[in-house]
């Protein structure tokens, strides 16, 4: 690392740190750096797009950057209320501490009223003559520009009298400018791990036990393993941080691990889906394969119904682990039963048994290369779909008929959306149709 350099990533550092403003840094400062991180998931773009050292540290203490809702108008106006606490240039107007955070952040998970409130008229005037300086009334410029120039003179005559002495101490001077500046990266890297480490205490503690969180979660744990990456990296040519590296590279394999076990639960509608035995005629499966999906079908039911019985009362960690042994255990039974091209065909015939809901899965975002209009329009044509199941029943209309023609009009609608080649890539990812699609409804497999 050459002198002056920072350590980590630059566009996480707060106003204060890239100020240099060291005597203001404390625990609102890994406020600042998660907030940075919250608005980057939720947005997909980086908060300033500087190009430069210089050029990004002055948009971090000088410049506001966009609302989330300005670059994504998906994001909910809770979670942007949150995020612009979060990340406010002065540290008094953030949240004072990270559990303040976190439980404004649960509040709008559970739907409820959050603390944090969006700036008022009078926030953004004095945000306003901070960044425009110049608005001061033209005596104050004056008088203060006379100061200026009476200050710099006088500074001339000192400097010219003191240049002898300031000779003489220039190599301790540069001495303790090094020394500083390594601290003050080393500090830096401190507070880069801190917030790391709380996104990780976050998604464990606040998000692991809620279902319809499971893919913020994934993407929040990939955000912190590429961090760890970095540290590793930045670790890895130390030999005074071999300890610290070690300990690195244990949390980091310690996420990746969490991250496998989660593609493991992504497994569950696999093992549902395959019972049925329209799936299984267009496997084509033998009959000794067809018989042998019974008898697993049978034995996971049974393992689930005396899992439940046995660890209900366990903590949610130890049922966690409990529940991914077994789908491992299950996953690698079904392996057994089918061939690769039947593994893949499966996964072809859940994406058209998800129906519109298929678009709103992080890895058909990522390989389609949804925009975030497309995204937007994907989540009001499966709200729309949705609505069939709560309208009142009309003479003569079956509603389950009902409800599958919705779902197969949204799909439709969601297909002119696309372009020509996220629609070839979504053809590659779901093979021939399968007919009965529409007529499979997912049970979800029940928890411990």
């Amino acid at each position: 690392t050459q002198s002056g350099d920072i350590l980590g990533t630059m566009r996480y550092m707060s106003p204060e740190q890239a100020s240099g403003q060291r005597l203001l840094l404390d625990h609102r400062t890994d406020i600042y750096s998660l907030g940075v991180t919250l608005y980057e998931l939720a947005t997909l773009e980086p908060i300033f797009a500087g190009s430069s050292r210089h050029r990004l540290i002055h948009q971090i203490t000088h410049d506001e950057p966009r609302t989330p809702r300005a670059v994504d108008k998906t994001v909910p106006v809770e979670l942007e209320t949150i995020i612009l606490k979060a990340i406010s240039k002065s540290p008094t107007d953030r949240y004072a501490t990270a559990r303040e955070f976190a439980d404004d952040l649960q509040r709008f998970l559970d739907e409820e009223p959050i603390l944090a409130r969006r700036p008022s008229l009078l926030d953004h005037v004095r945000k306003w003559r901070r960044r425009h300086p110049a608005a001061v009334p033209a005596a104050v410029v004056v008088l203060l520009a006379c100061i200026g120039v009476l200050s710099a003179s006088n500074r001339l005559i000192q400097k010219e009298q003191e240049r002898t002495q300031v000779a003489l101490q220039q190599e301790r001077l540069r001495a303790i400018e090094l020394r500083e500046t390594v601290e003050e990266a080393e500090m830096r890297y401190r507070q880069a791990r801190q917030a790391v480490d709380l996104l990780i205490q976050v998604c464990e503690e606040e998000l692991a036990n809620q279902p319809g969180m499971q893919g913020l979660r994934r993407r929040l744990l990939e955000t912190a393993l590429v961090n760890y990456a970095d540290f590793v990296q930045q670790r890895r040519d130390n030999p005074k941080a071999q300890a610290e590296l070690s300990e690195l590279t244990a949390e980091q394999n310690r996420v990746q691990r969490i991250l496998e076990d989660l593609k493991v639960m992504e497994q569950r509608d696999y093992l549902s889906l395959i019972a049925y035995r329209e799936v299984q005629a267009d496997l084509e499966l033998s009959d000794e394969a067809s018989e042998e999906i019974t008898k697993l079908s049978a034995k996971w039911a049974s393992d689930r119904d005396r899992a439940f019985r046995r660890f209900h009362d366990m903590p949610a960690e130890s049922k966690r682990s409990r529940q991914i042994q077994q789908y491992r255990s299950q996953e690698r039974a079904l392996a057994l039963v089918l061939s690769l091209p039947q593994q893949n065909r499966l996964r072809q015939i859940l994406l058209q048994v998800k129906g519109p809901f298929a678009f709103r899965d992080h890895d058909i975002v990522s390989a389609l290369k949804l925009t975030s209009n497309q995204r937007e329009a994907i989540r009001e044509a499966t709200t729309k779909a949705l609505s069939s199941l709560w309208m009142p029943p009309r003479p003569g209309v079956d509603p389950t008929k009902r409800h599958q023609e919705a779902m197969a009009s949204a799909v439709e609608r969601i297909l002119r959306m696309l372009s020509n080649d996220q629609a070839s890539k979504w053809q590659e990812l779901v093979g021939d149709p399968f007919e009965n699609a529409s007529q499979i409804r997912l049970t979800p497999l029940s928890q411990f």
